[in-house]
């Protein structure tokens, strides 16, 4: 019996364990299934799919003996022999708008259509200057009123790699 029990008892406590709710039960028996397919944040175990998961930083330093990545690999295809190993691609957002900056979409207003249409993006524009959607309102609207910004552009480059 440990020091801290006996000082209990002696003074009248109860020392037994304390029931636990069922939810805390549920909760810790979740919390050691997710331990248990996961290894690092960076390692981890899918079932389903019959698959050991890591990222690329993780396998760069998983490539070197002796680190901790590369024993938990090691581990992990010992006790999961027939798993296959995926290197997992970063989760990264749509780049269909890249390149399009005010100056672009100021420059295509202008070109493609009249002043008076110019003139209601450039009242968004300064409406949400100072703003945290300073960039996204206006683009917003320049893509729901130009859904094909890309190909006009595109023509227009094209015709000025002609001329030159």
């Amino acid at each position: 019996m440990l020091y801290s029990e006996r000082k209990k008892r002696k003074k009248g406590k109860d020392i037994r364990p304390k029931k636990e709710s069922w939810q805390a039960v549920a909760k810790t028996a979740k919390n050691n299934i997710k331990e248990m397919f996961t290894m690092t944040n960076s390692i981890k175990i899918n079932p389903f799919a019959e698959e050991i998961t890591m990222t690329k930083a993780t396998a760069k330093k998983a490539s070197l003996v002796g680190t901790k990545e590369y024993q938990q690999l090691v581990q992990a295809t010992k006790d999961f022999p027939n798993y296959t190993i995926r290197i997992a691609s970063p989760k990264g957002r749509e780049t269909s708008d890249k390149g399009l900056t005010m100056e672009v979409m100021q420059r295509i207003i202008r070109e493609i259509d009249n002043k008076e249409a110019f003139a209601k993006f450039e009242t968004i524009r300064k409406g949400c200057k100072g703003t945290k959607s300073h960039f996204t309102k206006p683009k917003a609207y320049f893509l729901s009123e130009y859904p094909n910004w890309r190909e006009w552009l595109s023509e227009v480059e094209e015709q000025q790699a002609a001329q030159a």
